[in-house]
């Protein structure tokens, strides 16, 4: 004779809730598991140097030999003949339009580039001001800005490359410019709101600002590039190799008279790039 079991209501609860618990536990496990990989990812991001020095670009296209992207890059490599490797922690745009700025106040490249750029920089805290940041909020980053230009400010073009190189290395000193930099960038998008605001999606411009732009280590969009370049009136123009072995330029802003910055773009990331 077949031998039945049977569950009252509370047995079958009692079930379900140690059912619902094992699944509660390998949730939190997979969650801790993927935080553990994230920290560990990002912990040997950090142990990578935050930019380079100048490096032959044929280097770059040579390890994409066979890769979608090679054609592209040749075509680049042909007007292109230097690259800076910029770290891939989410300010690589920053940093690399950063690095090509301070590099107008080598005295080499004294001129009136250069003094628009210091101007420019020097000029940024009343800019914030106006946009209603506090004093109080931005005064260092201001600070370690000023004295970075002053330290450059100073330095012969014999010794500029290795005394910008340990500037923008110097942990303590790029966070505060990279800060800066996206403040920068978070005011003149505040400040010219109903340029923006069609192109923001699901969030207002204040919490676009705050989620995105202010927020360190997030990745750089194009409303960020257009907002920081027209701010500091310095262009750029950003070169992407596609996979059907074209290269598509953009520009911005638009309008811009000059553009003294090129940037290499491969996905999610910039590096700048130079003809000498």
């Amino acid at each position: 004779m077949e031998k039945r079991e049977f569950y009252s209501s509370e047995g079958k609860e009692e079930a379900k809730v140690k059912d619902e618990g094992k699944i509660q536990e390998d949730i939190q496990e997979l969650i801790e598991k993927n935080t553990e990989y994230e920290n560990a990812l990002k912990n040997e991001i950090i142990k990578e140097i935050p930019i380079s020095r100048k490096e032959p670009f044929k280097g770059l296209v040579i390890q994409y030999e066979g890769n979608k992207y090679y054609e592209g890059l040749k075509k680049i490599n042909a007007s292109f003949n230097f690259i800076r490797h910029s770290r891939r922690d989410g300010n690589c745009f920053y940093r690399s339009y950063l690095i090509q700025l301070f590099e107008f106040l080598n005295p080499k490249n004294a001129g009136p580039e250069s003094l628009k750029v210091e101007k420019k920089l020097t000029e940024s805290k009343d800019f914030l001001l106006s946009a209603k940041y506090e004093e109080l909020a931005i005064e260092d980053s201001y600070l370690a800005l000023t004295q970075a230009i002053d330290q450059l400010k100073k330095l012969t073009p014999d010794k500029f490359e290795d005394g910008l190189i340990d500037l923008v290395s110097n942990a303590a000193t790029s966070n505060y410019l990279l800060f800066f930099l996206r403040l920068i960038t978070s005011a003149y998008i505040k400040k010219n709101a109903e340029l923006f605001m069609n192109f923001i999606v699901d969030d207002t411009v204040d919490g676009y600002c705050q989620r995105e732009v202010e927020h360190f280590d997030h990745d750089c969009d194009h409303i960020q590039i257009l907002a920081l370049t027209s701010y500091m009136e310095a262009g750029v123009i950003v070169h992407t190799p596609r996979e059907d072995g074209t290269v598509e330029t953009m520009k911005f802003p638009d309008e811009a008279k000059e553009y003294p910055v090129s940037m290499l773009y491969l996905p999610g990331h910039y590096d700048p790039i130079y003809k000498n």
